[in-house]
């Protein structure tokens, strides 16, 4: 079967995108495998594999300028205010950190990939995840005001707060970092632990809680 070869109209930038690549006969629209928006070539390194599998969609970078476009509009505020993530430079997080990035799409100390592509800060990803914790298990979050940076030195400690063995954040490929441990009651917060000793010390929470609870029975 012939390829349709009906010429495609003009980029949004006034690139010409050429003709239609899709077999003759087809349903829908005329397309090729160029951006809509800037009429560059897609390839597998300029955008994601579904544009590449159905011959049509915008090149990473546009996709990028017209997600921070939306954002801008939505949130109020000017577009230079959603900068592009790049791999391997420094980014300002929207909470006031500014962290290196990792040069490929995995997780750090400081920051978390979230699988969909941008990266977020850990801090910002603790606190958040804190909230809705104590909302599902009923008990006192850490504030979400805390300063990042209480927790960022917190960090820097390579020792466990409830054992006291080393503690490190090299091996983040098992998604198995630290945890971070508080006050179920009152918020406040102690230091970084390793995964077991933070599931025992929430036993031990549970069963302190369990305790006062049978003295008002």
């Amino acid at each position: 079967m012939s390829i349709c070869n009906i010429p495609i109209g003009l980029a949004k930038n006034g690139a010409d995108r050429g003709v239609c690549d899709h077999l003759s006969g087809h349903s829908g629209k005329h397309h090729s495998l160029t951006c809509p928006n800037c009429g560059v070539h897609l390839t597998p390194q300029n955008t994601c594999p579904y544009n590449i599998s159905r011959k049509t969609g915008k090149c990473r970078d546009c996709s990028t300028k017209n997600s921070r476009l939306l954002r801008s509009k939505r949130e109020g505020k000017p577009v230079e205010a959603f900068r592009p993530q790049l791999f391997g430079n420094l980014y300002h997080f929207r909470c006031g950190c500014v962290h290196m990035l990792p040069t490929q799409r995995v997780s750090t100390k400081f920051v978390l990939w979230n699988g969909t592509g941008n990266f977020r800060c850990r801090v910002d990803s603790i606190l958040q995840h804190s909230q809705w914790a104590a909302k599902k298990w009923n008990y006192a979050p850490m504030p979400l005001d805390t300063p990042h940076a209480v927790i960022l030195k917190l960090m820097g400690v390579s020792r466990c707060e409830r054992c006291g063995e080393s503690l490190s954040w090299d091996d983040l490929r098992k998604k198995n970092p630290p945890h971070l441990h508080y006050d179920h009651l009152t918020g406040e917060i102690y230091g970084f632990t390793h995964n077991r000793c933070n599931l025992q010390a929430m036993e031990n929470e549970i069963n302190r809680l369990k305790t006062e609870l049978r003295k008002f029975q």
